[in-house]
């Protein structure tokens, strides 16, 4: 014969309930705590990026720390981001505002993905000139696209004067790459927020992530991409004509590279179009990277993750940005 549950046995349960699920919450915290230490003293503190209402998001100025750990630890990749957002050293802000400057816009191949402060494009465009630290700015950022670009210019726009070189760093995709607002999803808005300021979590997460998008393309969750353009399109034409009447007003000089340096990831006729308009609108534009870097075998244009720019080929870009610079009579004194 079944036993009637009382109202007090009731209680009792569901406080026991209660009470397991603190003590859940307090184990996982002391695991997380935990893991947060042990991470941050063996790896190091991950490089923490801050996100705008528009889906614009920048490395958060004055740190240092890793930003991918996919090849190990041995091939950890770290970087140094200064006082104004920019990779590389400190800068002295008086300085920066009153003198002018070379800034780079772009994506991962800009910022000088699994590659140190010191083999960026930027580096070694400022070793070429014998520039400071105030005179030179690398505002590449991973999974950038041009409209994230051109919204770091007008989020940084305090430190541009007059007479300014921005220098827009592209890659042929970078231009259908969207820039929206993200969806409102509370639950995974905080996760996300725990997330990136967590080294320990964002480690996890790198180190699973190759699972996580195998998962995801078997189950069909990836988005389509489109893998044979056209990408230089009328809208991509449009942005660099609205950002060029804007710098134009404020009397700074706009150059765009188009920055691919392997032959195979043009879409037909895409440099052909971008000389074409470049010439028309009277724009610096740089589109002869493949041809600086066509020396180079498949294994000394890439880095260690097989698809990114090594040193060698960004130094190969500096020099080739720089003999232009030297060219157009652009040099800032």
């Amino acid at each position: 014969m079944k036993t009637k549950k009382t109202p007090k046995s009731k209680q009792k349960k569901k406080k026991e309930l209660i009470a397991n699920f603190i003590l859940l919450l307090i184990v996982l915290f002391v695991l997380f705590l935990f893991g947060e230490i042990f991470v941050r003293m063996t790896v190091g503190k991950v490089l923490i990026k801050n996100y705008e209402p528009n889906g614009f998001l920048y490395n958060r100025p004055n740190q240092d720390g890793w930003y991918n750990v996919q090849k190990g630890l041995k091939n950890k990749m770290e970087a140094r981001i200064n006082n104004v957002g920019a990779r590389g050293n400190d800068v002295d802000i008086d300085v920066l505002k009153a003198d002018n400057k070379y800034a780079f816009f772009g994506d991962s191949f800009m910022f000088g993905w699994f590659l140190k402060d010191d083999e960026t494009v930027s580096h070694h465009f400022q070793q070429i000139f014998n520039l400071s630290d105030n005179q030179v700015l690398n505002y590449g950022q991973g999974a950038y696209g041009f409209k994230h670009m051109v919204a770091s210019y007008y989020f940084n726009e305090e430190y541009f004067i007059e007479g300014d070189l921005i220098i827009m760093v592209p890659i042929e995709h970078d231009f259908v790459r969207p820039m929206d607002p993200p969806k409102k999803r509370p639950i995974y808005d905080f996760m996300f927020d725990v997330k990136r300021k967590s080294s320990f979590l964002s480690y996890m997460y790198q180190k699973s992530s190759p699972l996580i998008m195998a998962f995801k393309r078997s189950a069909n969750m990836l988005p389509p991409v489109d893998l044979y353009g056209p990408f230089f399109i009328e809208e991509s034409k449009k942005q660099i004509l609205r950002l060029k009447n804007t710098l134009d007003e404020r009397k700074q000089i706009l150059v765009i590279v188009f920055y691919d340096f392997t032959g195979d990831t043009f879409t037909p006729g895409y440099i052909d179009d971008a000389r074409q308009f470049c010439n028309k609108y009277d724009i610096y534009c740089v589109t002869n990277i493949h041809n600086a870097t066509s020396y180079l075998t498949h294994d000394q244009q890439v880095g260690i993750d097989g698809g990114h720019p090594s040193c060698l080929a960004n130094e190969e870009v500096g020099k080739t940005i720089a003999k232009f610079i030297k060219d157009q009579n652009l040099t800032l004194t």
